[in-house]
């Protein structure tokens, strides 16, 4: 019976030790294996057979090996025993200890093994894992960049929409401004024209005013001379008539005297040697002489003074009527001018009325509240009218802007200026170290409110301020790599954080 549990137990430490050989050969082999090739699968798969290997079991078995080691230590010193046995059951147990011994070693070198190879493997597989998440985060990132550039088209195709509307919404205002500047050009050009042609027309009108008024006079002059020569030519006349019907008479009397001598007497006057009065000849001869030589005296008379007169009458009537033509022109550019102003003064007010309110509004983001008022100057005289701002910024009392600080003078300009782009909007914007003088506070107010109205301008903006910088879309700066020699640079951010990453 004892030999019967000796052969027994042979049979099963030698089950065991087989068991445990062929589990240590098999790990063995897929360590090697994945020594070898340090691959990927090969690692996982040898770590996929050492976690099948149960160790639990190999240490129970090992257990077991060492109670049946006991089991034949206690009987080879049990007296009952066989002593022919115990040379073999010695040499038996020396072959199993060393053989455990042997197994322990490799054992524990797998253990040390499969702990590097679970390392490897744990590096690995973290290896993988950020792999994956990289991977995830590109593909992330790649499905944002994709939809960031989607939009960026979108925003582009709106803007290129847009640009071409405003360009040509520009292109009408600046065909309209050309066509009113033409227009009022030539309305000015025309009145400058009837402006001088009336200076010249009244010139001439008032020179031939001045000639009317000579000729007038000369006329005046002409007509008194002339009345007093036909009285005078009267008054000769009504001697000259008085003294033919006195030889008439003389004549009659003659003849009387004569048919008397030659009735009474048969006689005639020169035979009869009649002693005449030549004194009365010689003073009526004398008279007639005068009166000739005032008739002499008078000159020749013009004829055509009254028709030059008619003529010169005609030509001021026409003056005077070109005269009124030229005013009453003058009177319709007045009037298209008066109305065209009307219409500016109704436009700048309506505009004025709409800038009030949005600065306001601006004022308040800009300062978180307070109140800001813009008033014309000169209300009477609006086109040429300047304006005045009144701010009171929150916990502050009224104050011009003169009073105010540069950071609080830059902020009043910049709401000025969005409130005017709120009304009409600029294609393009060009700030010249706006943000100098404002704090880190401000400055992102400012920001704030040039990312609002980017979508519908461009904006340049020079600054030294690296806030300010991070929020453009691109960087250009100005470098002197050597004297006298200026370098631009330029740089996309949207580029740069993408390279960062």
């Amino acid at each position: 019976k004892r030999k019967h549990e000796l052969e027994s137990s042979e049979a099963q430490r030698e089950q065991v030790r087989e068991r445990i050989h062929v589990a240590l050969t098999i790990a063995e082999e897929n360590l090697q294996k994945a020594l070898h090739n340090l691959s990927l699968n090969l690692v996982i798969e040898a770590m996929d057979t050492l976690k099948k290997i149960d160790f639990m079991a190999l240490k129970q078995d090992i257990q077991i090996f060492e109670n049946y080691e006991d089991g034949f230590r206690s009987i080879l010193f049990d007296k009952t025993g066989i002593h022919a046995q115990k040379e073999q059951l010695d040499s038996n147990i020396h072959k199993a200890t060393t053989d455990i011994e042997q197994l322990r070693n490799d054992i524990n070198q797998l253990e040390v093994s499969i702990r590097n190879e679970q390392e490897e493997l744990e590096e690995v597989n973290n290896m993988i894992t950020r792999v994956e998440k990289d991977l995830s985060k590109n593909e992330n990132e790649k499905a944002w960049i994709d939809k960031h550039i989607q939009t960026i088209e979108r925003q582009i195709v709106e803007d290129t929409k847009q640009k071409t509307h405003l360009e040509n919404e520009i292109q009408k205002i600046i065909q309209n401004i050309n066509e009113l500047s033409k227009e009022i050009e030539q309305w000015q050009n025309s009145l400058v024209e009837f402006n001088e042609k009336s200076n010249e027309l009244k010139q001439q009108i008032h020179e031939l005013i001045a000639k009317r008024d000579e000729i007038d006079k000369r006329i005046i002059g002409r007509k008194q001379s002339s009345k007093k020569d036909m009285e005078q030519l009267q008054k000769l006349a009504d001697r000259i008539s008085a003294l033919d019907k006195n030889i008439v008479e003389f004549q009659f009397r003659l003849n009387s005297i004569e048919e008397y001598l030659w009735t009474e007497y048969e006689t005639r006057i020169a035979d009869a040697k009649i002693q005449v009065d030549e004194s009365m000849y010689e003073s009526i001869n004398n008279e007639l002489q005068s009166i000739k030589q005032q008739i002499q005296e008078l000159g020749p008379i013009n004829n055509l003074a009254i028709e030059e007169y008619k003529d010169l009458k005609k030509r001021f009537e026409y003056y005077i009527e070109q005269k009124k033509d030229i005013e009453k022109a003058r009177e319709d550019i007045l009037s298209v001018i008066a109305d065209i102003n009307k219409q500016s003064v109704d436009l700048f007010l309506q505009t004025f009325k709409e800038i009030q309110k949005n600065f306001q509004e601006i004022f308040k983001q800009l300062f978180n509240g307070g109140e800001a008022i813009i008033e014309l100057t000169d209300p009477e005289n609006i086109l040429e009218s300047g304006i005045e701002i009144i701010v009171r910024p929150p916990g502050k009392k009224n104050k011009n802007i003169n009073m105010l600080s540069g950071g609080e003078r830059s902020m009043i300009a910049i709401a000025l200026l969005f409130a005017t782009y709120m009304v009409k909007a600029s294609p393009f914007c060009f700030l010249d170290e706006i943000d100098a003088a404002l704090d880190e506070e401000n400055i992102g107010r400012f920001i704030r409110l040039v990312q609002k109205f980017s979508k519908s301008t461009q904006f340049i903006i020079v600054t030294h301020n690296k806030k300010t910088m991070s929020v453009c879309d691109s960087i250009f700066g100005v470098t002197m790599e050597e004297p006298g020699v200026s370098k631009v640079l330029s740089v996309k951010l949207e580029t740069a954080y993408a390279m960062t990453k």
